[in-house]
């Protein structure tokens, strides 16, 4: 638990076939907890982990966060440690902690670690004393806010450029006829 902090534990799992074996494990360490499914809808109490055991709601919960932990990358999931997406949290301008196998991500996680190298975490001391740490840093929470807008600015240009290339280039030479059937033939 984080010293003088208010925290909420939120638990997205990849897959709900792991939900079973998380709440096993919050229940031997006596967490009190409750599924997403189950938070009545007035209110629910502050010191429940939440397992979110429902679908489309990860975009809404990473704007709630103050701050957002990528779990898939602390240990090695593949054989190239590829990671776990970094960049739809990003999109929040919320500081992200993350583990060391995001290799799929390094150029991104490397621009991060060049404002505050605290953002990789390798245990979960480290986890709880860098949450504290830049939660109690106004000036390091904003410069760590300020480049992951500046990330997301840089990428979503590239995006709009792709875009316009395939528009431009690709489709400019593709003619699309509408037959009798109502169907799309390229």
């Amino acid at each position: 638990m984080l010293k003088g902090i208010r925290t909420r534990l939120i638990i997205v799992p990849r897959y709900n076939h792991f939900i079973p074996d998380i709440v096993s494990k919050l229940n031997s360490y006596n967490f009190p907890l409750i599924l997403r499914s189950d938070i009545p809808k007035d209110e629910i109490d502050p010191e429940k982990v939440v397992i979110v055991d429902t679908f489309g709601e990860l975009m809404y919960l990473y704007a709630l966060s103050s701050i957002i932990v990528i779990g898939g990358s602390f240990f090695l999931r593949n054989p190239c440690g590829f990671g776990q997406n970094i960049v739809e949290p990003l999109l929040h301008s919320k500081p992200v902690f993350f583990g060391p196998y995001m290799e799929q991500f390094r150029e991104i996680t490397g621009r991060l670690l060049s404002v505050w190298g605290g953002m990789e975490i390798r245990t979960s001391e480290e986890l709880s004393n860098n949450i504290e740490y830049l939660l109690n840093d106004k000036p390091l929470c904003q410069n760590i806010i300020s480049s992951i807008k500046s990330i997301v600015s840089e990428n979503s240009e590239s995006a709009t450029k792709s875009v316009d290339f395939i528009k431009n280039t690709v489709l400019s030479n593709v003619r699309i006829s509408i037959p009798e059937s109502g169907k799309y033939v390229i």
